[in-house]
């Protein structure tokens, strides 16, 4: 997953499903800048999801496809 943070620090990494249910959550320290996040996505579903990164005042989302 790649994602760019304005930002960094401490942040929540948060995935949402379709139905808005949180499926996935932890805390990672980023540095700001881009980067590469691997996710376990083994035991979700197949559908749609949201990642969301809320990073310096801004929230980060990128959709993920899981087949």
């Amino acid at each position: 997953l790649a994602l760019d943070v304005p930002t960094g620090g401490a942040t929540r990494v948060e995935t949402i499903d379709a139905l808005g249910r949180r499926v996935h959550h932890e805390t990672r320290t980023l540095p700001a800048g881009a980067h590469a996040l691997a996710l376990n996505a083994s035991g979700w579903a197949p559908g749609v999801y949201a990642i969301r990164v809320p990073a310096g005042g801004a929230m980060v989302t990128v959709r993920l496809v899981h087949r």
